[in-house]
């Protein structure tokens, strides 16, 4: 008997679901209904006409909102915005509360997808702005997770800065999960690497890295530092557990980094940095 429900389970996965998939969709399992292609995966609103950022004052939060499922997220969303010129989200999703709530505050926001849930709502990295973006670049992993077999994506975005030539460029990811090996988490991490490399300006690459042993976070961490990279250390860090959320930087100097609590609307710690551009003689 357990036999059969064994064979059954695994073809049930293996198969996909029943109903028909949109064309050029790929099949995924339980909350994932499916993947659009790669091509129709970069979704979102410009609606910041004007205004670059400050060289004095860039607010970025980084957090995994939990696909809004947090207690009181909507709050804790709103107080974190009036505090910030970037959100880099990760677990984000696009139902018409979460349009609305990013229209609200005229937010300039795009989300690279990673897939539909059963309900055709998109989830993934969303970066959203007060001030306006230049070019944005939505990446997906060739390889999925195990059993729901959804892909994992970065979202790359440009954005201006006042006073200056350069441009800010963020990196907004969400890491390979259930693959232990961090040989996938560090494929996902290296398709950034041509736009680190032919960037001339302060870059921040940031998210929720899923760094869930110390095999993968000495290889986040080894290429991070290869590549230029500066950590931000949190004090205090009350974090428990596996330290997954991590946020990266360079080309910027820190003035003030908060660590929010994991319960403060999500499962994730927020993470919220002050910068400032470095300028170079």
């Amino acid at each position: 008997m357990m036999l059969r429900l064994y064979i059954f389970f695994t073809c049930f996965l293996l198969s996909g679901p029943s109903w028909a998939l949109p064309e050029g969709h790929q099949p995924c399992n339980f909350g994932c209904k499916s993947i659009p292609p790669l091509e129709e995966s970069l979704i979102g609103s410009m609606n910041k006409k004007s205004n670059s950022l400050s060289l004095s004052s860039i607010k970025i939060l980084v957090w995994n909102i939990y696909k809004g499922d947090g207690e009181n997220f909507e709050s804790y969303f709103n107080r974190h915005l009036e505090n910030s010129d970037i959100m880099m989200m990760q677990e984000g999703f696009l139902n018409d509360s979460m349009i609305k709530l990013l229209g609200a505050s005229d937010l300039d926001y795009y989300m690279s997808v990673s897939f539909l849930m059963s309900n055709d709502i998109p989830t993934g990295t969303l970066t959203a702005s007060k001030f306006l973006s230049g070019r944005m670049i939505n990446q997906r992993t060739v390889d999925v997770e195990p059993f729901i077999r959804s892909p994992k994506t970065n979202m790359i975005s440009y954005f201006p800065i006042e006073g200056s030539t350069k441009e800010l460029l963020t990196i907004n990811i969400h890491g390979m999960n259930f693959k232990r090996d961090p040989v996938y988490l560090m494929k996902q991490i290296r398709l950034a690497l041509p736009y680190i490399q032919a960037h001339d300006g302060p870059i921040v690459f940031a998210g929720d890295f899923n760094t869930k042993n110390s095999l993968k976070l000495k290889a986040v961490d080894d290429f991070m530092e290869e590549n230029g990279f500066s950590k931000i250390k949190w004090d205090p860090d009350n974090r428990t557990g596996k330290i997954l959320d991590h946020f990266y930087y360079k080309g910027l100097k820190v003035l003030k980094s908060t660590l929010y609590p994991e319960d403060a609307g999500s499962d994730h710690p927020a993470m919220w940095v002050e910068f400032s551009v470095k300028i170079e003689d």
